[in-house]
């Protein structure tokens, strides 16, 4: 069996990338991975499985795959684990709690290397995806945690990926209309000069929809023999 474990699966990109498995790929079993759980109409599906657990507390989400690839895992199986979910918060930085810096660390880095590391000492085979951004790349003032943590992933995926090729692979879907968008254009912190940038996308109709998303990030993992 192969298995698919996505993080962020109750909204967004997660959501349609999980609904769109489900409704065109029959071989393949769902881990949704989310605090919130997702649509009855996912949860019913007997090729989806949910574990509820907050990516912001790495303890837990440690916790909670070492007991699942110990009861749900036969060690001869494959799985694609991709790691979507984020936060774009803290923006700004010097006025941000010190507990906003350690839970963007947390989502966006600690607790995806905790969750991989738990699938390649577990499952036969493991490629992970990682769902990453612009900001990876270039700097956006206000975002320097955002940015710092993307990139940190990103850099993670290129050194595992030199060390055993053909593991990894990260892709960068493009301005999606998500829930981040709307914490991004209603942000007030004076160091986030773009911010009008990203208003005018959403009046003009720049976004994509998270279904639109979705079939770019699996066309291309398609072409690439991923999934």
């Amino acid at each position: 069996m192969t298995w698919v474990l996505i993080t962020g699966a109750s909204k967004g990109l997660g959501l349609a990338l999980t609904m769109n498995l489900l409704a065109i790929r029959e071989d393949l079993h769902i881990v949704g991975v989310s605090r919130s759980a997702p649509p009855d109409n996912v949860l019913q599906s007997n090729r989806f499985s949910f574990m509820q657990a907050d990516l912001s507390e790495p303890k837990e989400v440690l916790e909670k795959f070492s007991e699942w690839v110990t009861t749900a895992v036969s060690g001869e199986g494959e799985i694609v684990f991709i790691n979507n979910a984020g936060t774009i918060n803290p923006i700004g930085f010097s006025a941000s709690a010190a507990e906003e810096l350690i839970q963007s660390v947390n989502i966006n880095f600690l607790s995806p290397l905790l969750i991989y590391h738990s699938l390649v000492n577990a499952f036969a085979k493991v490629f992970l995806v990682n769902i990453t951004s612009g900001a990876a790349n270039n700097p956006i003032a206000g975002w320097e945690m955002y940015a710092a943590t993307k990139s940190a992933m990103k850099m993670f995926c290129a050194t595992t990926e030199a060390s055993r090729p053909g593991s990894t692979h990260s892709i960068d879907p493009g301005v999606i209309d998500t829930q981040m968008q709307a914490q991004i254009r209603s942000s007030n912190d004076p160091s986030f000069a773009r911010k009008d940038n990203f208003v005018k996308l959403s009046i003009e109709g720049g976004l994509q929809s998270p279904p639109q998303a979705a079939v770019r990030v699996l066309d291309e993992l398609s072409s690439l023999s991923i999934l």
